[in-house]
């Protein structure tokens, strides 16, 4: 039984965080979407799964987006760990469609500080 649908082409992955569930998605590379845009993004994602009403993800005007930052290459792996005292969201890290390792503060992301995650 299928309980969420996120609405993006994009690589994903879960916080260690056991308090809130987030999901992170990536642009994925190599692929295109229904708009044929271009954008590259790393979006976190906060799903209800106790509302039964939210299904769809990312449609616009029912988004339980929580942040998000624009990237000039694509993901190819996306993953989200490290949490301790010092980093309570961890730290997501990507390997990207042009060979770089980039790592984000999702604190950050969250905080809305864009770019500067």
């Amino acid at each position: 039984m299928k309980l969420k649908e996120i609405h993006r082409t994009s690589t994903f992955t879960w916080s260690p965080s056991s308090s809130l569930p987030l999901i992170a998605t990536g642009t994925v590379a190599g692929a295109l979407d229904e708009s044929f845009s271009n954008e590259s993004q790393l979006e976190i994602w906060v799903p209800n799964f106790l509302d039964k009403n939210e299904f769809d993800l990312g449609i616009e005007g029912q988004s339980p987006l929580k942040g998000a930052v624009k990237d000039t290459a694509r993901f190819n792996r996306l993953t989200w760990g490290y949490v301790d005292s010092s980093r309570l969201w961890g730290v997501i890290a990507a390997g990207m469609e042009n060979g770089e390792l980039a790592l984000w503060d999702p604190a950050k992301i969250l905080a809305g500080a864009g770019c500067a995650a």
